[in-house]
């Protein structure tokens, strides 16, 4: 199929579908979808040779042990964002992050 031909079956510009193949513009998951519809090929031909995906990108995403923080924890980290002097509160930060390293 031409790009002429799979720009107007997607109902956009043959110019569009030359700036997703360059890479100067990216290629939304729908717009992805509607592709692979068009040309009669599941989504995952696209990635096809591409090998597996890095599963372990470290700091990105925080584990769940992580995000988890407790009612009083919460509490604690409110009062503490309602003081209003700002040297004491970098104090209280200071001393937190040097109690929590021991």
């Amino acid at each position: 199929m031409s790009q002429t031909a799979l720009a107007q079956a997607c109902g956009i510009t043959f110019q569009q579908v030359q700036k997703y193949e360059n890479g100067a513009n990216r290629v939304s998951a729908s717009r992805l979808w509607q592709f692979a519809a068009v040309l009669g090929v599941p989504v995952v031909y696209f990635f096809e040779g591409l090998g597996a995906p890095k599963t372990e990108i470290k700091g990105a995403v925080p584990s769940k042990a992580e995000r988890k923080i407790d009612d009083e924890t919460a509490k604690i980290a409110r009062k503490i964002a309602s003081i209003q002097d700002e040297r004491l509160k970098k104090r209280l930060k200071t001393m937190l992050a040097a109690l929590a390293a021991k």
